[in-house]
């Protein structure tokens, strides 16, 4: 089998790249949106020409752009071109929330306005209480907004089947003016609880999905700014004031605390779930803004990705899209519902991880660490493993192979005259050392893995590493 792919390299056939997860971020003051690769690896960057507030990855790919205190926002294509700008009917955006149908719920002004995936307004929802911001939507299609007005606070939710609005007070001794809203994931068949976060205070609001206020929690201190939810159903909360990051459990217990300096605007989790900050570290200058991936565990750094300047919202990724909003659907149509490859560690966005095999490089890429290389099929199978400077887009396909290889070819590393440069057992985590060498900074491999046993030959999805 060591031979399958040098064989076949000789009847390549053209086929079109597959879905990766993209995962985009905005930049307030230097007005542009950069995609990120799981690696840390900036793949594209799109001026905007105005200040920016954040930028959105919806289910097609498309990157919706909120601009700062504008009525109109930006519908970027996959590439970052621009599909179309739109007026917002309600005033000046805030934030952007997907359905599991792909439409756009949008929040700001007065209230939310529903559009289809190509930005056509299809409805609009006028709020009871002023100063809606952030929109998440729950396991059941049902919308929640934060209403940032004096403490208590309130939500508001709009009913997934009848749309009726609903305005829901925070608890009494609730002391935040609120800002952000997130659903979490209990799994499947079990209702989402809604948390809130605000300004001016430390409290952590919890919700059941019909709207009952059931908790609150004091969490760190004022300044908590933006949320994230993991597989586990633990909450994330991120500090702009002191740089802290607490992961509470669903029971409101503070399990972990990591500090990111100098701070932190936002907080999300790629489609492998590995966690990733957004840290201005200056506003207009000298020194760009960072997106980060830390070990979730210990906060170590693990990649640091420079991007714009004043960065100010999380790394938009299609994480709870799949975990909660669309956690039965399959995003890859490989034939795993999205909330199951969440919770066995394969992505939901890319067709080549899967239940029959997935791999991931994660940890530090930084030049003289170890970072693993983890594969995942069954026990009976065997994956051999090919390295390249350079990937293949579009893929390439090969008779009786199954996925498409993503590795270009002319850049393979070779073993003698093969490209497999070793082959694994079932499953496996390879420790890997990364080149103790100032030369290698910047640099990119990737690798893909070629699985086989008894069923299929198919190729693992890619997975890259950045040495910095």
């Amino acid at each position: 089998m060591r031979c399958v792919l040098s064989l076949t390299l000789l009847v390549l056939m053209v086929i079109g790249g597959t879905a990766t997860g993209q995962m985009w971020v905005a930049n307030r003051f230097s007005s542009d949106i950069h995609e990120v690769s799981l690696s840390g690896e900036i793949l594209n960057v799109a001026n905007i020409g105005t200040n920016l507030r954040s930028a959105h990855v919806a289910p097609d790919g498309k990157v919706w752009v909120i601009k700062f205190i504008q009525s109109t926002f930006d519908i970027r294509n996959s590439d970052g071109s621009l599909f179309s700008t739109v007026t917002y009917g309600l005033g000046n955006p805030f934030d952007i929330a997907f359905d599991a149908n792909g439409n756009a719920w949008m929040s700001g002004g007065s209230g939310v306005q529903q559009f289809d995936a190509n930005g056509t307004s299809l409805a609009t929802f006028g709020l009871t209480v002023g100063a809606p911001l952030a929109i998440t939507i729950d396991v059941m299609g049902n919308k929640w907004i934060a209403h940032r007005v004096a403490a208590p606070g309130s939500v508001s939710r709009i009913d997934g089947v009848t749309g009726a609005v609903t305005n829901h007070s925070l608890p009494g001794t609730s002391n935040i003016q609120p800002v952000w809203v997130i659903a979490d994931s209990r799994g499947l068949g079990t209702d989402s609880h809604i948390w809130v976060i605000g300004d001016g205070g430390n409290s952590l609001a919890e919700f059941d999905i019909a709207g009952n206020a059931l908790n609150n929690y004091n969490v760190g201190a004022t300044g908590n700014n933006g949320m994230a939810v993991d597989a586990a159903g633990n909450i994330w909360i991120g500090n702009f004031s002191n740089g802290q990051v607490n992961q509470i459990s669903p029971a409101g217990v503070v399990l972990n605390t990591i500090m990111v300096s100098p701070n932190v605007l936002g907080l999300n989790f790629d489609a492998f779930g590995r966690l990733w900050v957004t840290s201005r570290v200056s506003f207009s200058g000298p020194t760009p803004s960072e997106v980060r991936r830390l070990d979730s565990a210990t906060g170590a750094l693990e990649v640091p990705a420079q991007v714009g300047l004043g960065a100010g919202s999380a790394l938009s990724t299609g994480w709870h899209h799949a975990l909660v909003v669309d956690s039965t659907g399959d995003a890859d149509s490989d034939g795993d519902p999205n909330l199951i490859e969440v919770l066995n560690g394969t992505s939901p966005y890319d067709s080549q991880s899967n239940s029959f095999s997935s791999l991931l490089a994660s940890g530090p890429t930084s030049i003289g660490s170890v970072f693993t290389l983890t594969g995942l099929t069954a026990p009976t199978n065997l994956t051999g493993i090919a390295v390249s400077t350079a990937p293949a887009d579009p893929g390439l396909t090969f008779p009786g192979v199954g996925g498409a290889l993503l590795l270009d070819p002319a850049s393979l590393i070779l073993a003698g005259t093969s490209p497999i440069l070793l082959t694994l057992p079932g499953a496996f985590v390879l420790p890997v050392a990364a080149p103790n060498d100032p030369n290698v900074i910047g640099t990119n491999l990737y690798t893909q893995g070629l699985t086989y046993g008894a069923g299929p030959t198919n190729f693992t999805n890619s997975t890259s590493v950045t040495f910095w």
